[in-house]
């Protein structure tokens, strides 16, 4: 078990950034997308897509959230490389808009590192992640549940490329995050104690995995 990797993460413009007429669009691709509807999601996004680019133009941040959340679309039908491409994209347009200490940014490295991991490129999804939870430690705080899921992402590619004391370690310092915001009753730190589990079963250490496992099953009991 483990947390998943927030590839699946949508992204919601604020009503500020937004005009109207994008945003009926916009809010009409997410109930398609809450409905299981893929493909009408995905063409409902694209017209919203060239909505704001006719409007606000390409380098407006609405234009890269809804980029974005097509590539989620696309990532849900598996077609990796045309999400990847939409994240690249997305990543550059907010950058420039908004800058690469926004979470939107953030966000978007952790989406794009879960393409590259499906897609193999283990390397660069470590280095997407890390940048992610750089931006996170400066922005929202390292006692953030998002900074813990990003430290959780980080700790499954750490596993995937056999590097499963530092994959414990991470996810030592994610039990520690979470402490710190939601506590330790929370299913997110049940979930973390299950993959450190998971990790010293892996490394063949089958006392300290019961040991977590056991301790994973008592949160929330005391």
């Amino acid at each position: 078990l483990r947390m998943p990797l927030a590839s699946r993460l949508a992204l919601r413009p604020s009503r500020r950034l937004f005009s109207n007429q994008p945003q009926v669009v916009f809010q009409q691709a997410m109930a398609q997308l809450g409905e299981g509807k893929m493909e009408e999601a995905l063409a409902t996004f694209g017209k919203a897509r060239q909505q704001v680019a006719d409007g606000a133009g390409k380098s407006h941040p609405v234009y890269a959230i809804i980029l974005n959340n097509m590539a989620m679309v696309h990532r849900r039908l598996q077609q990796n490389t045309e999400a990847e491409q939409l994240y690249e994209e997305s990543r550059h347009v907010l950058a420039t808009s908004l800058g690469t200490d926004h979470c939107n940014y953030a966000v978007t490295l952790k989406n794009l590192a879960s393409v590259k991991l499906e897609t193999g490129q283990m390397d660069k999804a470590l280095a997407l992640l890390e940048e992610a939870r750089q931006i996170q430690a400066r922005t929202i705080g390292v006692k953030h549940q998002d900074y813990a899921g990003t430290l959780n992402n980080l700790a499954v590619v750490q596993r995937k490329t056999g590097q499963h004391q530092k994959a414990i370690d991470t996810y030592q310092q994610a039990l520690t995050s979470l402490e710190g915001s939601v506590g330790p009753s929370h299913q997110d730190y049940a979930t973390t104690l299950k993959n450190i589990a998971a990790a010293y079963q892996e490394m063949g250490d089958y006392d300290k995995s019961l040991d977590f496992h056991l301790r994973a099953r008592n949160v929330g009991k005391s």
